[in-house]
């Protein structure tokens, strides 16, 4: 990350940086997460991809279930609310002091012998159902379709 100060910390923080639309990087991100996983690492995924404009919740891409999947982790969804008035996808830092944000928890979801597709889907229900009615989204089609899919992993 090319932001002073903070790009350095994140490196000594160890996180792990993607560059999007780059698929050797995508494979070296599964592997390195799916790693840190494994060795009880906890990380924090963005499963939309990036932050929407409205705030309101997008479709989950499925990189993040499927990094859970194979390193066998639980997923603890969280919903952020208010946090898009503060920090549009513009924005490296936030626009002004945070008020009126929110944080909820849900419970934890296993994600062994569930299909990726569902994972997908009971974490987006869930982060959706903590954010206030103007933040819900509606499921994609493709995420119902997925869902709807006997396998679920497709």
């Amino acid at each position: 990350v090319k932001i002073p100060v903070i790009g350095y910390a994140m490196k000594l923080a160890q996180h792990v940086f993607l560059k999007r639309n780059d698929i050797t990087s995508i494979d070296t991100v599964t592997d390195a997460v799916t790693a840190k996983l494994k060795n009880g690492c906890g990380m924090v995924l963005f499963a939309e991809g990036t932050r929407s404009k409205d705030g309101v919740l997008k479709a989950f891409k499925k990189g993040a279930f499927k990094m859970a999947k194979a390193a066998n982790v639980r997923i603890v969804p969280i919903s952020i609310g208010n946090l898009h008035r503060f920090m549009p996808p513009s924005a490296l830092m936030p626009l002004g002091p945070l008020r009126n944000i929110y944080i909820k928890v849900h419970p934890p979801i296993d994600t062994l012998d569930v299909p990726v597709n569902d994972l997908r889907a009971q974490t987006w229900e869930a982060v959706n159902s903590g954010l206030p009615p103007y933040q819900q989204g509606e499921p994609s089609k493709r995420m119902i379709k997925a869902a709807n899919n006997k396998d679920g992993d497709e």
